[in-house]
């Protein structure tokens, strides 16, 4: 069952004292982060068992912020039950956490309110997102009055603009990405920030080194209730295929277009489209692991959308302790839920996908 830390250095205590069992069992360790401020540190762990890997699995988690806490979970799970079971010859990084402001204050932007995964995008001058524009007032900070009065703008709201435009056109309106509002949902950002600059770099090191590459990106929230998915890259769909009759795992996505909703500026994109430019016979397989919470109805899209709601009037401008208190319970039901149960599926599905996949892709003891 996966368990949560309670904050997130009380996670890099918990990952570095699993780093050092495995140092103490042989494995040569070799570690390093971007800043020494803490809630702009980016760590990066390597892990090894021979000087002359063939293969390479790599994690990141933590891109957007809160969304760590399940991922450092999965981390622990993966280096106290799987890792030695991994052939030999694979070199491991860990990227803990991509989005440290972020984690630390339970909240999913950075700290300049980019939405980390609709920032690797290839071309900032041209980007827009013209739907936006038809949502954009719902989620425009204000300092809400009460918890109820909260709750009934919002649902009135969103209610008025489900009848008028669709529930269809306000979820690609949202989810898509924007750039046209820099205190709204789902901000792309100008530019790279440097989270991205720096994870940028490190694909580019990764793509040229011509190992077999294993890359998970792990990733909370969105999904069938109690049910982590495997989402593939568009730039995978024949090898979608071949996965989805080779190994057993039922919930992989990614074959048709409209498994999961558009986005633009996701990282498992970049890595791919940083492959193709710098070294594009080397062998790649990035995907994401997708942890469901509260489901796929349109209810739940909602009640998934109402966190976001409070959360970014609560980024923007000082709530009541008691607003505060509200949107930090909504936004860890969304993303790090307590439930024994989901608790409990997510390390089974977490297992069985990444057990599947390494077997599948020659990262297993055979």
């Amino acid at each position: 069952m996966f368990h949560y830390a309670t904050s997130y250095l009380e996670s890099l205590t918990q990952l570095e004292h699993q780093i050092q069992k495995l140092r103490d069992k042989g494995y040569t360790i070799s570690s390093s982060k971007t800043n020494q401020r803490v809630d702009e540190s980016i760590h990066k762990y390597t892990i090894m068992k021979s000087p002359h890997p063939n293969h390479h699995l790599v994690f990141t988690i933590g891109l957007h912020g809160i969304e760590g806490y399940v991922g450092h979970a999965a981390i622990q799970t993966f280096l106290q039950t799987i890792v030695q079971q991994i052939n030999p010859a694979t070199k491991i990084t860990i990227y803990f956490p991509l989005n440290p402001f972020g984690m630390i204050r339970f909240h999913r932007t950075n700290q300049l309110n980019i939405d980390l995964n609709r920032n690797y995008l290839n071309d900032f001058e041209h980007k827009t997102q013209v739907q936006y524009h038809i949502i954009q007032d719902l989620f425009s900070p204000k300092r809400l009055v009460s918890i109820i009065n909260a709750n009934l703008s919002f649902y009135g709201t969103l209610i008025q603009k489900i009848t008028k435009h669709g529930i269809k056109r306000l979820s690609n309106a949202i989810l898509t990405g924007q750039s046209v509002d820099a205190k709204g949902l789902y901000f792309t950002g100008n530019e790279y920030t440097k989270e991205s600059l720096y994870i940028i770099k490190e694909i580019e090191n990764t793509v040229r080194s011509n190992l077999n590459t294993v890359w998970i990106d792990i990733h909370t929230g969105f999904g069938p209730k109690n049910q982590m998915s495997i989402i593939n890259s568009r730039f995978e769909h024949e090898e979608t295929k071949i996965m989805m009759s080779s190994i057993e795992y039922p919930a992989i996505l990614g074959l048709n277009d409209n498994d999961i909703y558009d986005t633009s500026g996701d990282i498992t994109e970049m890595i791919y489209q940083i492959k193709n430019v710098h070294a594009p016979e080397s062998k790649l397989y990035a995907t994401c692991f997708e942890f469901g919470t509260k489901g796929i109805s349109i209810l739940s899209q909602i009640n998934s959308l109402k966190a976001l709601y409070f959360d970014n009037h609560l980024f923007h401008i000082a709530q009541s302790k008691k607003i505060t208190l509200y949107t930090q319970k909504l936004m860890k039901k969304l993303f790090m839920p307590s439930s024994k149960k989901w608790r409990e599926k997510a390390e089974i599905d977490f297992t069985n996908a990444l057990i599947d996949i390494l077997k599948y892709k020659g990262l297993m003891i055979s």
